[in-house]
């Protein structure tokens, strides 16, 4: 497997392994065992898998590590319009990068709050004219950072940012779009491909 540091995380980890490297050098390795081990725990935790190119561009990847829990309807936030909706928890001990469902364009980001969590909305248009929503919800939104903007164009499976906390997402997708059901109540990569668009775009 390819893998990445996420971005965000890259200098602080490359520092503390050059300082580790250096005391351990200095003092030698001794009671500094212990961070070495969280250091790469902490490695492991901030990485992601490079995103392979998708021959079909209109297959929609899971955008997060998790279970496929549940296939149900939906409205998209923009239009009211009824979509179909997949859900996908994620485990706490899984990595928390996050990546674009499907190519296009984003066209808004959004966020709603409640009570008891935090939802940010990204809309996707694609060039075939079909819409994508994304929600991602969790429980402190200052824990997701994003590098997209609207307007800003992302690839299929292009790492879009992180969600520390992250507790589930909800795909939003038109509603003559072909489920992958092999997937349903199982537990999935990122980058796996769990949907295909339907041909009545809108």
């Amino acid at each position: 497997m390819n893998y990445r540091i996420i971005p965000q995380f890259k200098m602080t980890l490359i520092g503390l392994t050059l300082l580790l490297f250096i005391n351990s050098i200095v003092n030698g390795i001794g009671y500094l065992w212990w961070l070495w081990l969280v250091l790469v725990i902490l490695m492991w935790f901030f990485r992601y898998e490079k995103s392979q190119k998708i021959i079909d561009p209109l297959s929609i990847i899971s955008p997060i590590n998790g279970v496929v829990e549940k296939r149900g309807t939906g409205l998209y936030s923009h239009s009211m319009q009824p979509a179909i909706a997949l859900n996908i928890n994620h485990k706490w001990f899984h990595k928390i990068a996050i990546f674009s469902p499907i190519e296009g364009k984003i066209l808004k980001i959004k966020q709603f709050s409640n009570q008891n969590r935090v939802k940010l909305s990204i809309q996707i248009i694609t060039d075939e004219g079909g819409k994508v929503e994304v929600f991602l919800m969790g429980a402190m939104l200052g824990l997701c950072k994003l590098i997209i903007q609207p307007g800003y164009r992302v690839g299929s499976g292009q790492y879009i940012g992180f969600f520390i906390f992250l507790k589930s997402v909800r795909i939003l997708i038109p509603d003559d779009s072909i489920i992958t059901n092999k997937n349903m109540g199982r537990n999935i990569k990122a980058l796996r491909k769990i949907a295909n668009l339907g041909g009545k775009l809108s």
